[in-house]
């Protein structure tokens, strides 16, 4: 196991990625569904804003919402450690955009 941080948290990270991830069945994975979760929360709540608003802000939200939820599914697919953690990386950059 090793340590590592989430928003300040400390947590436990097992060595090697479970075997959920190597069969690529994203849609078990917790994090996937909390992050399924938010999309769907951004698309209601981004339905409310001004229309001017309709290819701004609001657009960049969905699309960050989304992307969280992709790269999750896309890094659960992939055969490598490395490759798995590199699209998680960049799901956690798209929950900073939000």
């Amino acid at each position: 196991m090793g340590i590592g941080t989430v928003r300040g948290e400390v947590i436990r990270v097992p060595q090697a990625m479970p075997d959920i991830l190597l069969m690529g069945n994203y849609r078990q994975l917790k994090v996937w569904g909390k992050a399924h979760t938010l999309a769907l929360g951004v698309y209601r709540t981004t339905r409310i804003f001004p229309s001017e608003e309709k290819y701004g802000l609001a657009a960049q939200l969905r699309r960050a919402s989304v992307s969280v939820v992709s790269n999750i599914a896309e890094g659960a697919g992939r055969q490598s450690d490395r490759e798995q953690m590199r699209f998680l990386r960049i799901a956690r950059g798209s929950v900073h955009e939000l």
